[in-house]
């Protein structure tokens, strides 16, 4: 109550000049009945009952005094207070409405005939015009406070909104840094473990442990950074964690990275927000093919890759769509022309949804990038939203690494072309 009446100052304010006149009112005219004592304990309770629900005050108020028409109570003008207060927290709370209005009308009609009813059947216009123009003005007073506080609420969501936006537009930006921390240099650092770990069973490659350890040591680092980000990002604003398409992935996730370390690999599957929302509609359908998608490229890693070896996963869960991206070591390359019921068989399945599945070869590194459509629009929708993804995908930092990555490849097949016909 004591924070009702912080956020309403107003109400407080009025209450209390209420009182003040009302208190020299009975002063300068002292009650001595038993029924205008009791009438006027019940006034001041009413006004204190206003500064927590002025609507109830309003309607005791109005009670009260056609109560006063039957019994032998005077006309006291210090109970006129309680009704302009109850008046203007009425015009405060609801505007100049229809509810103030008729609580006028109906003060006035109960004025009239208590001032008819002591003044033989005579009504008194200066007293009628006095009344008016005390509710009109408490009317305009009530009216300016409540015009001032919509004001600025108003002014306080829409500094909230565009908070909220500035916030969001950082998170997306910091997100999309943790993605290109993640595919360059954790990526990098995997490759160079790998290589490094290959490389030191030779007992007389002790330079290669100490590679494998400084690798090791950056890796740590590079996904520390990265799960401060995404954590930030969750501090943000982007509760997603609790949502159903978050926790779907995460079983998921932890399935695969299940079966993986079963067959005796390293390495976990991190999952980033590029952008998702609570908001977001999943069906089950999504989710089924998100778990085809991991368990083919599970499937991949336990048939090719080195025993003991570590897998770099990561999935991206974005508005429209999600991303993954795996790479790993291995120790033999499947024949693309003899797939097809592995990876062709899957990215068949996605382009017919509107996703995409591809692969690339860095010397002895199987990096693999699929792309999930989240949901299914219509023709003329998923056209424009296909054009905007194309957009997007061309200043994806996935697709800029991927990118390079292939021009990395070409570079070295160049120099190995270069060095044959030396």
């Amino acid at each position: 109550m004591n924070s009702n009446i912080k956020k309403h100052p107003f109400r407080l304010i009025i209450v209390l000049l209420s009182l003040f006149f009302s208190i020299i009112d009975w002063t300068e005219r002292p009650t001595t009945s038993a029924y205008e004592i009791l009438f006027g304990f019940i006034h001041i309770g009413l006004l204190l009952i206003a500064l927590w629900f002025p609507r109830i005050s309003f309607v005791g108020l109005i009670f009260m005094e056609s109560v006063a028409c039957s019994l032998p109570v005077l006309n006291g003008p210090s109970r006129f207070w309680g009704i302009y207060c109850t008046i203007g927290l009425t015009a405060y709370e609801t505007g100049i409405s229809i509810t103030t209005v008729l609580g006028i009308f109906v003060f006035l009609g109960i004025q009239c005939y208590q001032i008819a009813r002591w003044n033989n059947g005579e009504i008194d216009i200066i007293s009628i015009t006095v009344f008016l123009m005390y509710a009109a003005a408490t009317v305009i007073v009530g009216y300016g406070f409540h015009w001032w506080k919509t004001t600025n609420e108003q002014h306080l969501q829409n500094y909230q909104s565009k908070e909220y936006e500035l916030q969001h537009s950082f998170s997306l930006q910091n997100s999309d840094n943790a993605i290109m921390l993640h595919d360059s240099v954790a990526q990098c650092l995997t490759s160079i473990r790998l290589i490094a770990q290959r490389q030191s069973n030779d007992p007389q490659n002790d330079a290669w442990e100490k590679i494998d350890k400084i690798a090791r040591k950056g890796l740590e680092a590079t996904r520390d950074i990265i799960d401060t980000m995404i954590q930030d990002n969750n501090e943000n604003g982007i509760p997603i964690e609790s949502s159903e398409w978050w926790l779907a992935v995460k079983r998921l996730t932890d399935e695969c990275d299940y079966i993986l370390h079963q067959h005796g690999f390293t390495g976990t599957t991190e999952i980033i927000n590029g952008g998702f929302t609570v908001q977001q509609q999943v069906t089950v359908k999504n989710i089924d093919i998100l778990h085809e998608v991991l368990r083919e490229l599970c499937s991949n890693i336990i048939k090719h890759a080195p025993k003991y070896s570590e897998f770099q996963s990561s999935i991206a869960l974005q508005k429209s769509q999600t991303e993954i991206v795996m790479s790993n070591s291995m120790s033999t390359i499947p024949d693309e022309e003899r797939s097809g019921r592995g990876l062709e068989s899957r990215r068949r399945k996605l382009n017919l949804i509107g996703g995409e599945i591809d692969h690339e070869v860095d010397g002895d590194t199987w990096i693999v990038y699929a792309r999930i459509p989240l949901t299914m629009v219509s023709p003329d929708k998923a056209a424009t939203e296909s054009m905007e993804d194309n957009e997007h995908e061309k200043y994806s930092p996935r697709k800029r690494g991927k990118t390079r990555s292939v021009e990395c490849q070409r570079e070295q097949m160049a120099r190995k072309e270069h060095k044959a016909q030396k």
